[in-house]
């Protein structure tokens, strides 16, 4: 990757440029539904033109990508990117608004930290945000509190959803019929236009505590799906942190993050000598609020060196961020970092 950033004058000139190449072996392409591989190599491009006044900025410019992949026409994909800031009361007070859109490299590695438990053969599209439309207030409630609050709307193509699969085999011998579930998530798509509300608030104080509060509200319209299946209805987090003393700081995360609904699809196999058939059946689950709490300290013994120690889910829940599978309940990271 590369950013170059040249003054012509009473403008900047901006270009960020840069290529991505991602190969993955041995799993259900796509495209061929066989065992195969994924080879993609992108390239992309953002020019755009900086301008600074006393009391505006804006950067005009586009982004663009080029995507070749060996079992598909090479792909073009372009979006606006345009940002304008104007701030009424200097240091204390902005607005912003802007468009702009994204071109989402769904690799293997970005779904599988995605989804841990997703099929590990997966082979999943491409997702294009092709306009996002963003804007907000940025400012000050006193010196040392900042806020942000925002709105984005966006137009997504070929955003993946998981669920798991359920197959019922009828057997007039066995009663209950044989019933078997995957343990591992499959993909579906759907194009969707998504409406986020954001609010953050982040406060400073003498510089020994930081507070940050944040907070999302999703809003979800879908052409097929009846859900944004295990999509948040919103999420929030507050963070905490104190400097004790110059050598001893510690921090604690509370996260949580709100109901979701979760699907199985529910496969009844018929086998008759002629011909197979399958019926599917959409089965809804409900997913409860969740809340998790992070505690970590840092001793510095040196400049260099020091020890640290994290208590994760210090709360003791087991919620389950993706159906059929609770978190790890209380466990503890302990170590000694080094710079050098």
């Amino acid at each position: 990757m590369a950013h170059v950033q040249q003054p012509i004058g009473f403008a900047t000139v901006l270009l960020n440029i840069g290529v991505t190449y991602n190969r993955a072996d041995n799993v259900l392409n796509r495209v061929t539904e066989n065992i195969d591989s994924r080879v993609q190599s992108w390239l992309f491009i953002n020019p755009a033109v900086y301008f600074n006044k006393k009391m505006f900025n804006a950067e005009l410019g586009i982004n663009a990508w080029y995507v070749t992949d060996k079992d598909v026409d090479p792909q073009f994909k372009v979006t606006p990117n345009i940002l304008l800031n104007f701030m009424p009361v200097k240091n204390m007070f902005k607005v912003f608004a802007g468009i702009d859109g994204n071109f989402i490299n769904n690799h293997y590695s970005k779904i599988a930290y995605e989804n841990p438990f997703a099929d590990p053969e997966h082979d999943v599209f491409n997702s294009f945000e092709k306009i996002r439309f963003f804007g907000g207030f940025d400012g000050k409630f006193a010196a040392k509190t900042n806020f942000i609050i925002g709105v984005d709307y966006s137009l997504i193509d070929d955003q993946p959803f998981y669920y798991l699969e359920e197959y019922t085999y009828p057997d007039p011998n066995i009663n209950p019929n044989p019933l078997i579930v995957d343990n591992d998530f499959s993909v579906l798509y759907d194009d969707l236009s998504l409406t986020k509300i954001n609010l953050e608030i982040f406060h400073r104080s003498s510089g020994k505590l930081d507070l940050l509060l944040s907070g999302n509200y999703f809003m979800y319209n879908l052409d097929e799906q009846e859900e944004a299946w295990n999509m948040p209805a919103w999420d929030a987090n507050f963070n905490i942190g104190y400097k004790i003393t110059e050598q001893l700081s510690v921090s604690a995360d509370f996260y949580l993050i709100g109901t979701r609904k979760a699907l199985i699809i529910e496969d009844l196999v018929i086998i008759n000598p002629l011909s197979d058939s399958t019926n599917k059946t959409f089965k809804s689950y409900n997913l409860d609020t969740a809340f998790d709490m992070n505690v970590r300290g840092n001793y510095k013994i040196t400049e260099k060196f020091s020890v640290f120690a994290q208590l994760n889910n210090f709360g003791f829940q087991k919620y389950q961020r993706w159906f059929g599978y609770p978190v790890q309940s209380f466990n503890f990271l302990a170590g000694v970092s080094y710079s050098f």
